[in-house]
C-alpha cells in the first residue's frame, strides 16, 4: 500500500508517535479486510486477524459490539453538536 519502513521497529515506532498515520494505516487495513461489504466482520478480522475471524461470529465478538457501539456514541454527539448549532446560528 505504498507504506515504507526499513524495519518493524520502525514502523511501531511510528506508529506510536504520528496519529495521522496509524488511522490512514488502520483505515487501509479496515478497506484490505472488506469493511465496505461487511463492517462486522472487517472489524473483527481486525482485531483477531482474518484467520482468526473466519470462525467467530462477528456480531456477538465484545470487541467488534463494542467499536460499533463507541461509533454509535460518537455519531449521536455528532448529531446533538448540529442541532445545537442549528438552533443557535453558529453553524457553517
Amino acid at each position: 500500500n505504498g507504506i515504507r519502513y526499513n524495519s518493524r521497529m520502525e514502523l511501531a515506532k511510528r506508529l506510536a508517535r504520528d496519529d495521522r498515520f496509524a488511522m490512514d494505516l488502520s483505515a487501509k487495513y479496515l478497506m484490505m479486510l472488506g469493511i465496505n461489504k461487511s463492517p462486522s466482520k472487517a472489524v473483527t478480522a481486525y482485531n483477531l486477524g482474518p484467520a482468526g475471524a473466519k470462525n467467530t461470529d462477528s456480531k456477538s465478538h465484545q470487541y467488534t459490539r463494542d467499536v460499533f457501539a463507541k461509533a454509535k456514541k460518537i455519531k449521536e454527539g455528532f448529531k446533538t453538536i448540529y442541532v445545537a448549532r442549528l438552533h443557535t446560528g453558529t453553524h457553517r
